[in-house]
Parts: C-alpha cells; sequence; structure tokens
C-alpha cells in the first residue's frame, strides 16, 4: 500500500462537511482499505494506521493536510474526483520534520521504487516542482535553493526527467508547513492595514533578507515532497457555479452544498433519484451530473414551468443526458401519487420551514365543487402545513419509496444548542448515519441530516410512525 496525502480547501466555515464528504466517497467508490496516519504518533519508520472515522479525525477540522493509506492510484484518483472540498491528492515521496530530512527520504524512496518511476519518467518525460508554504512565507532566493537541492541530487534527478514549466506531464510539490511564533502573529495582526496601504499606493513591499527567511525555517513543522495525482472536484464548482445557470431563484442551493448533499446520498451512475420539494433543482442538477436519473415533486406551478426559464434550459446548458421528470404534486398526498413501492435509490432535500418559503398543502377550510370546464387549468387552493405533520409524511414517503439501504439526505434548520437524540426527528424504518452543522448566525445554524433505510415500512404503522416524529 501507498502513501498519498490530501491537501484540502481551506474554508473555516465549512471545514467539518469535508471529513463527511471524504467518508461519503469512500463508501460511494467503495473502497475497502483506507486508513489515516497521524503525524504526531509516528515513531521512526512505523506508521500509526486509523480506520477514516469523523471520531478520529475531529482534530483535523482546521489542518489542510491529511495522509493517508491505500491500495493504488486509481483508487485514490476516483475517490478524489467526487470530493468538491479537496483540491488534489499525491503520491508521498518524502515526509519528515525539517527540509534536509525530507529530502533524504525522497532520496530513499527513488532507490527503493526506482525500476517503476523510471518506467513513468519513460511515459511521461517532463516535470515541474511547485513549492508550497502554510503558516508563512518565503522569499524567491529560499524557493530557489529548495528546488536547487531537490533537481540536482542525482538520484531523483535520474528518475524525475526534463523541466517544463508550461504544462508539464507530471507535478511535484515541496509542502512546508510552519508554526506561528509571536513576531508572526503581531505581523499578521497588522495585515490589514498592509493591504489597506497597498491599495493607497502607500506601503512599498520590503524583500526577505536572509537573516529573516533562516529565521522563519527554525519554526518549520513539516516537509512533505510528493507527485500528484489526481486533482480534486473542485473545478465543477466553478462550471456549475449558479452564476452560470440560465435558471435559478432566491432559495437555489449552491453547487458546494448541492455537491455534498449528493455525495452524502452516495449517488452513482444511473441509480433513481427523487426530490419531493424540488424547487429550482439544485440538488438534483447534481445528482444528473453524477449520473442520476432523477424526479423532483412541488406544489408551486410556478417553480416548476419557470418565467421563460426553467430547470430543463439548465440540463440543456450544461448538456446532460440523464432524464429528468417533474411532477406538481402534494407531499401531504404522496400515497395518491406513488403507486409502486420501493424504487429510489435516494431521497434528497432541503424542505421548506417557513424561514424563506412559507410551508402548504392542497386543502381548502370549505368543500368547494370546481366546475368540470374549469378543472384542467384549476389552481387548488393551499391551507398551512404543519411542521410537525410535514415532517411525518415526509419520513413516511421516504420509507415507503426508498429501497432497502438507500439513503436520506436533508437539510433541517436548527439552533446552535441541539441536543441530537431529543431534537432530531426519528422514524424505526431509518438508522443515523451523520450529523454535520453549517453555522449561519451566532444562534442559529441548519444541519445536514443523513439517514439510511435498515428497516421496511409497514403500511398499518404509518399512523403510528406520526407519533415517532
Amino acid at each position: 500500500m501507498k502513501h498519498y496525502l490530501i491537501i484540502f480547501a481551506h474554508k473555516p466555515l465549512l471545514n467539518q462537511f469535508r471529513i463527511a464528504e471524504l467518508k461519503s466517497a469512500i463508501e460511494a467508490e467503495e473502497i475497502k482499505e483506507i486508513y489515516y496516519i497521524p503525524y504526531y504518533e509516528n515513531k521512526g519508520n512505523e506508521r500509526v494506521r486509523k480506520p477514516i472515522e469523523r471520531e478520529t479525525l475531529i482534530e483535523l477540522y482546521n489542518d489542510k493536510y491529511l495522509v493517508v493509506q491505500m491500495k493504488n492510484d486509481e483508487e485514490a484518483k476516483r475517490m478524489t474526483e467526487r470530493c468538491s472540498f479537496i483540491q488534489s491528492i499525491q503520491e508521498i515521496w518524502g515526509d519528515a520534520k525539517d527540509l534536509e530530512s525530507c529530502i533524504r527520504h525522497a532520496k530513499t524512496y527513488a532507490k527503493e521504487n526506482r525500476e517503476r518511476l523510471e518506467k513513468e519518467k519513460e511515459e511521461k518525460q517532463t516535470f515541474k516542482i511547485n513549492v508550497n508554504t502554510f503558516g508563512t512565507k518565503l522569499n524567491k532566493k529560499k524557493h530557489f535553493e529548495i528546488l536547487t537541492n531537490i533537481t540536482t541530487t542525482q538520484i531523483l534527478k535520474d528518475v524525475l526527467g526534463k523541466v517544463k514549466l508550461s504544462k508539464p506531464e507530471r507535478e511535484f510539490e515541496m509542502h512546508m508547513v510552519f508554526q506561528l511564533n509571536d513576531e508572526q502573529s503581531k505581523t499578521q495582526e497588522e495585515n490589514k492595514q498592509i493591504k489597506n496601504a497597498k491599495r493607497k499606493n502607500k506601503y512599498k513591499v520590503k524583500e526577505k533578507t536572509d537573516d529573516m527567511v533562516n529565521e522563519k525555517m527554525k519554526y518549520m513543522l513539516r516537509a512533505i515532497f510528493a507527485k500528484k495525482i489526481a486533482d480534486g472536484g473542485r473545478e465543477k464548482l466553478v462550471t456549475y457555479s449558479l452564476k452560470t445557470r440560465p435558471y435559478i431563484g432566491t432559495t437555489s442551493m449552491s453547487a458546494e452544498l448541492s455537491f455534498l448533499v449528493v455525495n452524502e446520498a452516495k449517488i452513482r451512475e444511473n441509480d433513481y433519484v427523487c426530490d419531493p420539494f424540488v424547487g429550482t433543482g439544485s440538488i438534483l442538477l447534481a445528482a444528473q451530473i453524477y449520473g442520476a436519473h432523477v424526479i423532483g415533486l412541488d406544489l408551486d406551478i410556478r417553480v416548476l414551468k419557470g418565467n421563460g426559464k426553467n430547470h430543463y434550459d439548465n440540463i440543456k446548458h450544461y448538456q446532460i443526458n440523464k432524464n429528468m421528470d417533474l411532477l406538481r404534486g402534494d407531499l401531504y398526498q404522496h400515497k395518491t401519487c406513488w403507486r409502486v413501492g420501493e424504487i429510489f435509490d435516494a431521497i434528497v432535500s432541503d424542505p421548506p420551514y417557513g424561514v424563506r418559503e412559507s410551508c402548504s398543502r392542497i386543502g381548502r377550510t370549505e368543500y368547494l365543487k370546481v366546475e368540470e370546464k374549469y378543472q384542467e387549468n384549476h389552481i387548488a387552493a393551499r391551507v398551512p402545513y404543519d411542521q410537525e405533520e410535514m415532517m411525518a409524511d415526509f419520513f413516511n414517503f421516504a420509507a415507503y419509496t426508498l429501497k432497502m439501504g438507500g439513503r436520506l439526505v436533508y437539510w433541517l434548520p436548527s439552533p446552535v444548542q441541539f441536543h441530537i437524540p431529543n431534537d432530531l426527528p426519528y422514524h424505526p424504518s431509518f438508522s443515523l448515519i451523520r450529523v454535520n452543522f453549517d453555522q449561519l448566525t451566532l444562534t442559529r445554524g441548519r444541519r445536514l441530516i443523513t439517514m439510511e433505510k435498515t428497516k421496511p415500512f409497514v403500511e398499518a404503522k404509518a399512523a403510528t410512525y406520526h407519533n415517532t416524529i
């Protein structure tokens, strides 16, 4: 098994989602053997391995790097390309506490794997090396010195090939992580003032002297030399951004969070996926991009038809070939809409809770018979939909139509103080997999709930299920 470096996109407000997404990608791609290597527990050449679990990775929420052990490059690539919170995955050649030891480890790795690496060099002859620092900045002179130390080492020179800075066939990176000292912390506090001065052209950038750089090198925590295997799925966040869509609404979910929901649902090619509160279809669009056939329900005919543009314009714009069906339907009447049992591989949704969109269902306070000539274009009246009743119908619908082992993934607005065993809606047919929190204000946010169907739906107990929600 080989060691790989996962480089996360650093987004402090969404850091906890990246561990959940990574775990879901592992499950979706059915990767059986993968372990993470805690750096602080390494003893000599021995590597302490741990399973990829949220509990064991909790200390990594604010860390940019994660070292894992996997079978091969193919599995690493498949896993990484699903994850929108990962920048890239790289094969580790050297990993140490200082730069010299890291290059020495890389030389040892090159000697041990010389035959394989020379074969790679014949297939892909050109390369370039990037130097990345986390926690501080180094001057160009130090960057050049580091690159020279790597490329002039004979064994590395033999397996690397020819330097090509523009569109090389292979990319290598030297990552250096630094600890902030008191003096550097003070400098960071002054960054805002410096940036403001730069905008006004009143600040002259001072080149870092050799003494300053050498002083910073004393605070190095880790140096890693690695070869890039694959980029993460962050490019699709730009391609499928809300800014590029012909049809969006005021409550359209961002591409980043939509892909997160789809990953949590473990959606694969040719799965059947449903969103009973489809809205403008952001989540279902992400599911289609992953190859699923989708169906969406919504009570508001205006959302489904659009105003000049609609869901099908988004599909045409991105040239997606998977099927999409839209139905005007009422979740309250789901038993009359669906006559078949377990048909969906996943159900994903962002239900209305009356926060930004009102929660309603078809109904009238008084009975009214619609004449036959008006029935075709008749828009039924609506009444308020009690939140607890809506969640009960939502869970019953999911339990009735999901296949065994299928996932139910939905967003739930909630306060910061939230006791999961007592406050989270529960249904006997589902087991809780994960709960992740996206804090929006000091007191409130929303939780992404991931559940899996583990027990069959019993029609005779449908009414009693309402009491458990």
